[in-house]
């Protein structure tokens, strides 16, 4: 009895196949007929596929007859399956993703396919010849765990000589720095700033997949602190911050989004749709400085093998049905990565005349630009929970702006906390905006963006002058690290290598010195007064003399 396969040609594996006859369906086909299966896609040189034959059988206009199973399938996968031609009758368009499964647990004697170029040079194609008339399974092997790319569908067909182009949907992940209205890729920061962040990604077509990971991984620098305010949109709409978690790591500034059930998403509604992530950093007084910038690095790991089972055992990590295993499946896109510059100025306060380093000098630096502030022995940090506001002069109040007194308020949304621990006031010792010289006379302060601060010396070492005037610093830089210059009232600042800081003198002179008891001062005192008594005498004496003559 004959049994047959009626338009075995239209199953396939996934809707994203596309398949295409290169040769017209011949009326009939002598039994040593053979025949070629391409494979056409623009990667397939970095592609591997085996070839499965699993019905054998005679051709006749695409429709396979006599069927036997193909010397693709073991024997014991014979044995379980069955009758060749009653399984064959089994296999409808619905159910081909379930019987390539199936079959996928019986092959053997896979043959290889090999890419060569086009004969336009275009692209390569992969090719198999000399295949005998029959049903196959057509699988992609290539090891993707931790690429950035994916595996295709198996693809079960039916052979003469065809064409077939398998097609991958893999997500793609950006990152940007948001500034107003523009994304950039770097920027330049004040340690205290918050630097405001935006992924841009899509969602993929999962055809195929029984359940698919997608988990964003952020690494930031030690230089910036992660705010903890993700918000997630898909297609322009925010959704529920419980449809993913945000999953940190205590020891470092890193953490990773993990989505929840994202294979919901494979709908005509989402799949194509563009994901939004946003989240903001502050730069923190750890920063690196100028030539080193401090980088914030995003990947994204995703479900990478529509041929595995997702929901088997050992795929997901202990207690997160939704982040993989190490040893499942994925892919993984390329890092995207942003840079924030800062830099830091340093001076060293001296003798005017000998150059000799002074101590006791404190000074104050203010700017717009400035965040954390260090008074005497206690010092202002940015706190979303502080009571402090602080003032364009750079001094600090509870006060709340008010529209009378706003503009005179750095910020009417940024807080501050007084804050008196001393191994936080030790760290933060670089980015003091008033500190006092040393024995070795240096002030530094750290973290600051282009732009224009003002120095002023608050208090003179014993027995010198203060400055008459406040020094004016300006900083000019850009986003990457070349081309940034410092000026003190507007002579060059040397640029020092080793510590990445912009570096200048400040010289002070010594008070006058006025005469003081038992100088010469006083002898001059002394003789002129004996000359007053002296002349005082011999007055007396005159008139007296001149008395008794009249009398």
């Amino acid at each position: 009895m004959r049994k047959s396969i009626k338009g075995l040609s239209a199953i396939l594996m996934t809707s994203v196949l596309a398949v295409s006859a290169s040769a017209a369906a011949a009326p009939v086909f002598a039994a040593d007929e053979t025949y070629t299966l391409t494979v056409d896609s623009a990667d397939v040189s970095k592609r591997t596929y085996e070839v499965y034959q699993i019905f054998s059988g005679n051709l006749q206009d695409n429709v396979l007859t006599e069927l036997a199973w193909g010397n693709g399938i073991t024997a014991a996968g014979k044995t379980a399956l069955g009758d060749a031609g009653a399984y064959a009758g089994s296999i409808t368009e619905g159910n081909a993703p379930t019987v390539a499964a199936e079959l996928a647990a019986y092959l053997e004697n896979p043959q290889k396919v090999g890419a060569k170029a086009k004969a336009d040079g275009t692209s390569d194609v992969a090719e198999l010849d000399s295949l005998a008339p029959g049903y196959y399974l057509i699988k992609d092997v290539t090891d993707f765990n931790d690429k950035d790319d994916a595996n295709s569908r198996y693809i079960l067909k039916v052979v003469e000589d065809v064409t077939i182009s398998p097609k991958t949907d893999v997500p793609s992940l950006d990152k940007n720095i948001v500034e107003g209205e523009s994304k950039v890729k770097a920027n330049t920061a004040s340690i205290g700033d918050v630097i405001n962040f935006q992924l841009d990604s899509k969602v993929p077509d999962m055809t195929g997949y029984n359940k698919y990971f997608f988990v964003v991984s952020d690494d930031m620098e030690d230089g910036l602190t992660f705010n903890n305010d993700v918000v997630v949109k898909i297609n322009n709409a925010p959704i529920a911050a419980t449809a993913y978690d945000v999953i940190t790591d205590t020891d470092t500034n890193n953490f990773e989004i993990v989505f929840k059930n994202f294979i919901q998403y494979n709908t005509a509604s989402y799949v194509g749709k563009p994901i939004t992530v946003t989240y903001s950093a502050t730069l923190n007084e750890n920063a690196d400085l100028y030539t080193d910038s401090n980088d914030n690095t995003v990947s994204l790991k995703f479900s990478n093998n529509p041929n595995h089972d997702y929901t088997g055992d050992g795929n997901s990590e202990p207690g997160n049905p939704d982040k993989p295993s190490s040893s499942t499946p994925t892919g993984k896109t390329p890092d995207s990565t942003t840079k924030t510059f800062t830099t830091a100025i340093k001076f060293k306060k001296v003798d005017k005349d000998t150059g000799a380093a002074l101590s006791g000098a404190k000074f104050r630096l203010s700017g717009e630009g400035l965040h954390a502030t260090k008074v005497d022995t206690q010092y202002f940090k940015l706190d979303a929970t502080g009571t402090y506001y602080q003032l364009k002069d750079g001094t600090y109040t509870t006060d709340a702006p008010t529209a009378a007194t706003e503009d005179k308020y750095a910020s009417k949304t940024q807080k501050y906390s007084l804050v008196t621990d001393t191994t936080e006031q030790g760290k933060l010792q670089k980015v003091n905006t008033v500190v006092t010289s040393g024995t070795d006379g240096v002030i530094s302060f750290k973290g600051l963006a282009p732009g224009t601060y003002t120095l002023t010396e608050l208090e003179a070492p014993a027995k010198y002058n203060k400055l008459a005037e406040p020094i004016t610093i300006v900083i000019t830089g850009t986003a990457s690290n070349e081309g940034w210059a410092a000026t003190a009232d507007g002579n060059p600042m040397s640029f020092n290598t080793t510590n990445s800081m912009f570096e200048t003198n400040i010289e002070n002179v010594k008070g006058s010195t006025l005469p003081g008891t038992g100088g010469i001062g006083t002898t001059i005192f002394y003789i002129v007064g004996s000359l007053m008594v002296c002349g005082a005498i011999v007055l007396f004496v005159v008139r007296k003399r001149m008395n008794i003559k009249e009398q």
